[in-house]
């Protein structure tokens, strides 16, 4: 649903947080391997919720694991898949059908051929287990696990290894909602709960916590990922107001588009697990729930140690401030103290047909600095319950993206000939339910059963897979049926190339001047029969330092409530994010002294496939709208001569 707007600047403001990157690139295409089917050993049984690891040195070693559905057996459990040829072969390792209930699975690979995996689950007894397996093999074979114990059980939880070679190297992390429960009342406050291993997994130490008070509700916890430094940085939701005022029963609000329903967060700690900081905001979080045909959890990259964006954090996760759900980014150059304003990754039109949503974004980076986000895509999907796997990568740490690719060679799709699993469920009478979360009840009463379409039946879970080999490619892992039922499938990606500062090796060499930088819009000109869009644009330094030219200035992102936007006359021949037009002008070489002005610049846009101004109460006022940074470099004052 488009949005009203009350005015025309609330409605050009409204657009930046969200604004639709269209990208164009003469470089090499992004070329995607065949799809793999990784979960062939048990095609007769539906999978969903995905992650996947990748070896820090070994580019041939990846470890997916994967929740599992056996109808035959009424069966959710876990399985591991390992793979020793990047991607092209896996073989099952580990299973836990030996619980009652067994999901939630998290698989991580470090060093010297060490994998991990964690699952939750209960036993037939109803005791809450969360079993951490080890291997030294890469997941070839493991050992017997390791109970962790927590109180009350843990829900969501996530495994990272750091690999750093600094004063923390080798630790394990796992964190996970937790509970904590108040001096006095029944309510129970959500957490985030971490545990720490200081010797490779065979002995946990923790939680420590960061609990959600008041109204406010931990949910929807994302990955975990480890800086340079040591620090392991989490992602997480917390809903803004969850509890009733008496505390003792909670839902999740609805989302508009003028108000989020919750905050998207991210935790570190820095002395290697022993302490929690506090959290900080990426971004307001405008979330679906319950999530049963979309997705709720965002996902967490590090830039591994590229020239140009090492540490550089990337956020991804599923937003429904548009009206629909639509996959947003935003990076961080500080640690996760600080993020950018989020723009939108999914770049179909905002005339493309409405309600079509995306879902289970993934974000990783790989040793280039090269940044890509994989998702559940719905443009080419008129039901809006299947969808085709798409990727995006940026060369520019993630300020503008290249067109995204097909990575499915088939989509995922519901009609007469897929398989649909039923799941059946019993309470009450004298079984034990689960003493876990903040819902556990007694035993006792009525028994009552439930025979339902798996609840992962339209989106494949509640997280996707991908990460970045030792050789750069990038592995997507996700969920579609093809074959008739939901099945585990993988490719290779390859995007040519190094990031770089500033998106070319050109301007790699000059500086983000914009704060020392005043745009003026002169003249403007609009020909209705053309749909071409002009405006004159001139600079004023603002600062006491000389500036040196010649200025760039280069579009972060470029966006339209009317049609597709496309730049006409830049200097690279860009015509989206990325664009670059010289500003001249100004004393020689197109530098601007203290309170100097350029030259007049003429930029020059076509809006293509213009729809209609008005729908239904929504006037459409933007022909187009636009961010951009000015680089140039700065010259420091000279120093006064010494006496």
């Amino acid at each position: 649903m488009l949005l009203e707007r009350r005015a025309f600047a609330a409605a050009a403001m409204a657009l930046w947080p969200a604004a639709w990157a269209v990208a164009s690139s003469s470089d090499d295409a992004i070329r995607v391997g065949k799809n793999v089917q990784v979960s062939r050993a048990h095609d007769r049984i539906a999978h969903n919720e995905v992650l996947l690891a990748a070896d820090p040195a070994d580019a041939g070693r990846l470890l997916g694991c994967s929740m599992a559905f056996d109808p035959q057996r009424n069966k959710t459990f876990t399985i591991v898949y390992s793979s020793s040829d990047g991607g092209q072969t896996w073989s099952p390792t580990l299973e836990t059908a030996n619980m009652e209930f067994s999901g939630d699975p998290a698989c991580a690979l470090g060093k010297n051929r060490r994998a991990y995996y964690m699952a939750l689950g209960w036993q037939d007894d109803g005791k809450v287990v969360d079993p951490i397996y080890r291997s030294g093999d890469s997941g070839a074979t493991w050992s017997a696990p390791l109970l962790l114990h927590s109180f009350h059980g843990l829900d969501r939880e996530y495994l990272s290894v750091d690999n750093t070679g600094g004063k923390f190297d080798g630790r394990v992390y796992a964190h996970a909602t937790g509970w904590a429960r108040p001096m006095e009342g029944s309510r129970q406050a959500a957490d985030i709960s971490l545990f720490t291993s200081r010797d490779g997994g065979a002995s946990f130490l923790g939680p420590v916590k960061r609990t959600s008070v008041g109204k406010r509700y931990v949910l929807g916890v994302g990955n975990s990922v480890v800086l340079s430094d040591g620090s392991v940085v989490m992602i997480f939701g917390e809903v803004n107001r969850y509890w009733n005022d008496e505390g003792d029963e909670g839902d999740v609000p609805a989302s508009t588009a003028e108000k989020a329903n919750g905050t998207l967060e991210v935790l570190t700690s820095s002395d290697g697990g022993e302490s929690l900081e506090t959290a900080s905001s990426v971004s307001d979080f405008h979330m679906l729930w319950p999530p049963l045909a979309t997705s709720m959890i965002a996902s967490l990259a590090v830039d591994p140690g590229s020239t140009a964006f090492k540490d550089r954090l990337y956020a991804v996760w599923p937003d429904q401030r548009s009206g629909r759900q639509e996959i947003l980014l935003a990076h961080s150059e500080d640690k996760g103290k600080s993020w950018s304003k989020p723009i939108v990754v999914n770049d179909d039109a905002p005339g493309a047909p409405p309600g079509r949503d995306h879902l289970m974004p993934t974000v990783a980076a790989n040793k280039d600095g090269i940044v890509a986000v994989a998702w559940y895509d719905r443009r080419d999907n008129p039901d809006n319950l299947g969808w085709w796997v798409r990727l995006r990568a940026s060369r520019d740490g993630g300020e503008t993206f290249l067109p995204s690719v097909r990575v499915s060679e088939a989509p995922s799709a519901y009609g007469a000939s897929d398989q649909w699993t039923v799941l059946a469920n019993a309470t009450g009478g004298g079984k034990k339910p689960p003493a876990a979360g903040p819902d556990a009840k007694p035993a006792g009463g009525p028994i009552a059963v439930t025979l339902a379409l798996n609840g992962f039946q339209f989106n494949g879970g509640h997280t996707g897979g991908m990460a970045a080999g030792a050789d750069g490619r990038f592995h997507p892992f996700w969920i579609d049926n093809r074959t008739g039922i939901a099945q585990l499938w993988t490719a290779a990606v390859t995007v040519p190339g190094a990031a770089v500062k500033n998106g070319s090796a050109e301007l790699a060499l000059l500086d983000d001047v914009s704060d020392a930088i005043e745009l003026r819009t002169l003249a403007t000109d609009y020909d209705r029969k053309s749909n071409r869009l002009s405006v004159k644009v001139r600079l004023k330094n603002t600062s006491n330092q000389t500036l040196q030219g010649p200025l760039k200035l280069r579009l972060i992102d470029l966006s339209s409530q009317l049609g597709q936007p496309r730049a006409e006359n830049s200097d690279n021949g860009i015509s989206g994010s990325g664009a670059v037009w010289t500003i001249g002008g100004g004393a020689a070489g197109g530098s601007l002294g203290p309170g100097q002005e350029s030259s007049d610049q003429e930029l020059t846009f076509r809006i293509s496939d213009l729809t209609s101004f008005r729908d239904e109460k929504t006037i459409r006022y933007l022909f187009a709208s636009f961010r951009a940074r000015v680089l140039g470099k700065r010259v420091p004052p000279k120093e006064a001569p010494k006496p």
